[in-house]
């Protein structure tokens, strides 16, 4: 295993073609694309990697309804799907589905939950440890080998994204879900979400580093706001989320609290001053499943 590599861009074709995710997502703006040709027939996309130019003319022919309705996503329970390979049919019990475009032969794209393994109701995975069990290992290579686990199970299982991994710093004793996320320590938060990152789309499975930001406790989550100056928001988690989208996570994930009273999913200084412009982020932004408040989120 090396962890020395460029980020692992490409794994987000499936993405780029659904637009996607559940609830709205976030999405930067990008420039007008140049005329695109390809001798492809529309309806023989195959499968792999497409250039930019089939990926631009395979937007292209995608309906306005089309591209809107793969802004939303749904939870899937019922298999309406159907299939997307031979090998693994119907539903497999995951948090979430965007539908794709099947008329363009663009698939259905799968999300399944995490962090502390994969998780699809009805369906048997390996139970991991609790990532902060993880992190008090001080191991890159338990935690590169923690997220090929889960890379692995997801693709066997048809997955396309993971939720996961959680990287919200424990700074409250009694939140509900500090098990799941790395300790309370900004360093090791870092040091342990690249790896795992890695191990995670290595095996082809899109990581989402989560949850954009501050929402480092559950009760009342969906409304309370977290008053921080930028000093302290620099030199706590953010400095995680910096780390895993500079490891090429494909996906990141807005949260439902409020940052400085703005919601998570609507703040500009996170989600475009600092997600898109100082970092460079490219992949794809979703929100939390309810955490979206307004039509403008989506610019």
């Amino acid at each position: 295993m090396s962890l020395n590599r460029k980020p692992l861009r490409r794994i987000l074709l499936l993405a780029a073609l659904a637009l996607s995710l559940i609830a709205v997502i976030v999405i930067a703006p990008t420039p007008t694309p140049a005329a695109a040709s390809t001798s492809r027939p529309a309806s023989v996309w195959g499968s792999g990697t497409l250039t930019d130019a089939e990926l631009w003319n395979l937007i292209s022919q995608m309906t306005l309804a089309e591209k809107t309705f793969n802004l939303h996503g749904s939870s899937d329970t019922t298999c309406v799907t159907a299939n997307i390979s031979p090998s693994v049919q119907g539903c497999q019990g995951q948090a979430g589905t965007v539908a794709g475009v099947a008329r363009l032969g663009i698939p259905p794209m799968r999300l399944t939950d995490g962090p502390a393994g994969i998780r699809l109701s009805g369906n048997y995975d390996t139970a991991l440890p609790a990532p902060v069990g993880l992190a008090a290992s001080f191991s890159r290579e338990n935690a590169y080998d923690f997220g090929a686990v889960m890379g692995k199970e997801g693709r066997a299982t048809n997955q396309d994204v993971l939720l996961a991994p959680m990287i919200n710093q424990v700074s409250i004793p009694t939140a509900g879900r500090n098990f799941e996320t790395l300790g309370e320590d900004p360093y090791v938060l870092a040091e342990m979400v690249v790896p795992q990152i890695y191990g995670m789309q290595d095996n082809g499975l899109i990581a989402t580093v989560k949850h954009f930001t501050m929402n480092d406790f559950e009760n009342a989550r969906n409304s309370a706001s977290v008053a921080v100056d930028e000093q302290t928001l620099h030199e706590g988690e953010m400095q995680a989320f910096e780390a895993g989208i500079k490891a090429g996570a494909g996906a990141i994930m807005c949260s439902y609290n409020r940052i400085n009273d703005v919601y998570g999913c609507s703040n500009d200084i996170t989600q475009n001053q600092i997600l898109r412009d100082e970092w460079g982020f490219e992949g794809f932004n979703m929100s939390d499943w309810g955490a979206t408040h307004r039509s403008s989120d989506l610019i």
